[in-house]
C-alpha cells in the first residue's frame, strides 16, 4: 500500500476543508483514501528533481454527501526556495470521487526525497 507524503496530506486536507470547514470531516477523508500510485514530473536534467507529481487514487465516492463548489479544486502553497511555490489541485469523478491530485511547482524543481520528507518547505500563507 502506498502511504500519502506528508505535503499530500496537508494539501489534501486544506483543500477539503475549504469545501467543508469541519476538520473531522477532513482527517476521515484522508484516512480513508486508498493511493493507487504516484508519478512525478522529472527533471530532464536531473532525475533526482522533479517541478511536480500526480497521485491517483482508486475509486471512491469520499465526497458524496456534500454541495461542492467545482469538480476541480485548487489550492496554492508557499515555499521559501521558490517565488511561485506550488500550485496543487484536486480533480473529483461525476460520482464525487476524488481521482487525482496534481501538484506543479511552476519554473522550480526539487529533489525528490525532499517533497516526500516531512520537512519539504511547502505552507499555507
Amino acid at each position: 500500500m502506498i502511504k500519502l507524503t506528508k505535503l499530500e496530506e496537508e494539501v489534501i486536507y486544506s483543500i477539503v476543508l475549504k469545501e467543508v470547514p469541519d476538520p473531522d470531516y477532513a482527517r476521515t477523508v484522508l484516512s480513508r483514501l486508498e493511493v493507487k500510485d504516484r508519478v512525478f514530473s522529472k527533471d530532464i536534467s536531473d532525475q533526482n528533481k522533479c517541478c511536480g507529481f500526480y497521485l491517483n487514487f482508486r475509486e471512491n465516492t469520499l465526497l458524496k454527501d456534500i454541495e461542492l463548489s467545482s469538480f476541480q479544486l485548487a489550492i496554492q502553497f508557499e515555499h521559501g526556495d521558490s517565488p511561485t511555490g506550488g500550485a496543487f489541485i484536486l480533480f473529483l469523478s461525476p460520482q464525487k470521487g476524488i481521482n487525482f491530485l496534481e501538484g506543479t511547482f511552476y519554473d522550480a524543481t526539487f529533489p525528490i526525497e525532499k517533497i516526500c520528507s516531512d520537512r519539504h518547505g511547502f505552507y499555507l500563507k
